[in-house]
């Protein structure tokens, strides 16, 4: 009974963890992309979808780098943070589906 009991909780707390991270997404007045280490874009919400012009099946399973302005600045920057515990953080320019420049 005790194992059914505490993955009952297991299965609600994961819910509740699940629900939060889809309302910051999808209610973020800022572009959120989710990306694997490898730089594929794994999952966005709907105003990164709005800000680059591309559609769900576009976007998803593109690199970040894909993205890039100055590849060869981000490719930098990008490949000697990856393994970094804190994430990368950094200022740049991507390109829009329409090819018009964004900061980001």
């Amino acid at each position: 009974m005790h194992f059914l009991t505490r993955t009952f909780k297991l299965r609600k707390e994961k819910d509740a963890l699940s629900e939060r991270y889809t309302s910051l997404t999808k209610y973020a007045n800022d572009v959120i992309l989710s990306i694997d280490k490898k730089g594929k874009i794994l999952e966005a919400n709907q105003k990164a979808f709005n800000a680059y012009g591309y559609n769900t099946n576009e976007l998803l399973g593109m690199e970040l780098l894909d993205l890039s302005f100055d590849r060869k600045k981000d490719v930098e920057v990008f490949f000697s943070s990856i393994n970094s515990p804190e994430g990368i953080l950094f200022e740049t320019n991507h390109k829009r589906k329409n090819g018009t420049i964004i900061p980001v």
